[in-house]
């Protein structure tokens, strides 16, 4: 039985954004609790990786355009690269 599910995406790998829109989330990870079997869901979060050293930080100001993930969604095959 699973009692956490997290959710991990990388925008910055998405082929269906130009290569200026996915600067914007170069090396941020969004992470998001999907499920808890022990209590509520979290909200999504950023979390810079740090490319030389590999530490993660948390960005609070850090979001992600809805019109970006719109658009990943309706493009098929448009997800991964």
């Amino acid at each position: 039985m699973l009692d956490y599910l997290i959710g991990l995406r990388r925008l910055d790998w998405s082929v269906t954004l130009s290569p200026i829109e996915r600067r914007k989330y170069r090396n941020v990870i969004f992470a998001k609790l999907l499920k808890n079997r022990h209590g509520e869901l979290g909200r999504e979060v950023a979390l810079d990786l740090g490319s030389q050293t590999l530490e993660i930080t948390e960005n609070q100001d850090r979001t992600i355009d809805e019109s970006d993930l719109d658009r990943i969604a309706r493009t098929p095959g448009g997800r991964r690269r």
